[in-house]
């Protein structure tokens, strides 16, 4: 877990939470390239360092990396949060061979955290955005491609710091 604590961050409601989901099927084979070689997610350590210059007060959980489960993600997200929500969720997805349980996990951190908007961004969701919002009713938004910039737009208008321009 890697809390954003920039000079100046805010703290509280305003947090982003970047969460790369845990594991559910441990018998697939991207399971077992992983445990093999473990790394941490490479997109949400770009992300992270874009919020901290941003000084956007932010969480990163890497369900994978920490070998977690959805429970413990949850447990982490409450820690941090306190009684507070976030402002944003931003989820990645890391191969479209486990984005069932992917989306199953969204599922259920918007069923806790309903006001919340939730954005997905990763291979799967780029490759297949229509399908991705059909079959996940729950992602409010899909980020296509590279993030950087939009997540922290996304950040900046749930929060009240701008608008969009439409």
């Amino acid at each position: 877990q890697q809390l954003g604590e920039a000079d100046g961050a805010k703290k509280g409601a305003t947090m982003l939470i970047l969460i790369n989901p845990p594991f559910v099927d441990r018998q697939t084979a991207y399971f077992q390239e992983f445990e093999a070689h473990t790394y941490a997610n490479p997109a949400l350590a770009i992300l992270s360092g874009i919020l901290y210059d941003r000084k956007i007060p932010y969480c990163v959980i890497d369900g994978k990396l920490d070998d977690l489960t959805f429970e413990q993600l949850m447990a982490r997200i409450d820690d941090t949060l306190g009684d507070d929500e976030p402002t944003l969720i931003g989820v990645t997805n890391s191969t479209t061979t486990i984005i069932g349980d992917e989306m199953a996990m969204i599922t259920k951190i918007k069923a806790r955290y309903p006001n919340t908007p939730i954005v997905v961004g990763g291979p799967h969701v780029s490759a297949l955005p229509e399908r991705s919002l059909e079959d996940c009713a729950e992602i409010d938004i899909v980020c296509l491609f590279e993030g950087n910039e939009t997540l922290t737009e996304l950040y900046d208008f749930y929060s009240g710091e701008s608008e969009f321009d439409s």
